[in-house]
């Protein structure tokens, strides 16, 4: 289960971020997640949670929100057409063809709160 060490990563990341903003206490943590990601949003939110347990007084009842990306394509041969990704893969719906992945696979802190 890798949510673990990417939980970790960005529990590391905003405490790091709010001692240097002088913030007491983390209250919300959102991260971005893209549907290509192979990041399981529960799992990260439950070892986010399970960090925050044990952290110290900074992430103490701090909560992990996730907001998903859609997986979006993009075809060269169409003009720059986009489309859903996700449900036919990278095919262009338009020519069949092959087309690139524009968004979908990210993990991004996005935004945290605090006192």
């Amino acid at each position: 289960m890798h949510e673990f060490s990417l939980a970790q990563s960005i529990a590391d990341l905003v405490t790091d971020s709010a001692r240097q903003e002088g913030i007491k206490q983390i209250r919300r943590v959102t991260v971005v997640v893209g549907e290509w990601s192979a990041v399981m949003p529960d799992a990260l939110i439950t070892s986010f949670a399970a960090i925050a347990g044990v952290s110290g007084e900074l992430l103490e009842g701090a909560a992990m929100e996730v907001r998903m990306s859609p997986a979006v394509g993009e075809c060269a041969a169409c003009g720059g057409l986009r489309f859903p990704a996700s449900d036919g893969g990278l095919t262009c719906p338009g020519c069949k063809g092959g087309a690139v992945l524009l968004s979908g696979t990210e993990l991004r802190v996005d935004s945290y709160e605090g006192d």
